[in-house]
């Protein structure tokens, strides 16, 4: 199955001739989606994000309170991210925390700047790699 981010109009074309040869009929259905393009956020910023985690879970240990990098991933989840509501028919679920999986690059960088700006107020200074994409973004902020 193709793909399509539709960027300009010879992707558009190439998209369009794709969807018309299509076989319609016959045992095979098929669905074809057009929604928003979001970008996912980058390894880069997967891998920082969960550096920080790990920093910051040793930092704030205290015997005999031993913190682990996924407590710290919670605990930022729930200072900073909404509470996702899910309602199965008319069954409504306890809220849980929202999964960072899915945030694209732009909510992820601004997520990530929450997290930096609470760690250095606590006294824990993380770590931003010059050419991370969370520095790009910062940069770009300024």
């Amino acid at each position: 199955m193709n793909s399509y981010i539709l960027r300009n109009d010879q992707i558009k074309a190439a998209m369009i001739t794709a969807v018309a040869m299509l076989p319609v009929g016959g045992d095979v259905v098929l669905e074809v989606v057009i929604r928003e393009y979001k970008a996912k956020r980058s390894t880069a910023q997967n891998d920082l994000y969960w550096e920080w985690m790990t920093i910051m879970a040793a930092y704030f240990s205290r015997p005999p309170r031993a913190f682990s990098k996924d407590d710290f991933h919670d605990l930022m989840r729930h200072k900073f991210l909404p509470l996702e509501n899910k309602t199965v028919g008319n069954t409504p679920m306890p809220a849980k925390l929202t999964s960072t999986t899915a945030l694209g690059v732009s909510r992820m960088y601004n997520f990530m700047m929450q997290i930096d700006v609470w760690s250095a107020e606590q006294g824990c200074y993380l770590p931003r790699p010059e050419d991370s994409d969370y520095q790009k973004y910062r940069d770009a902020a300024q």
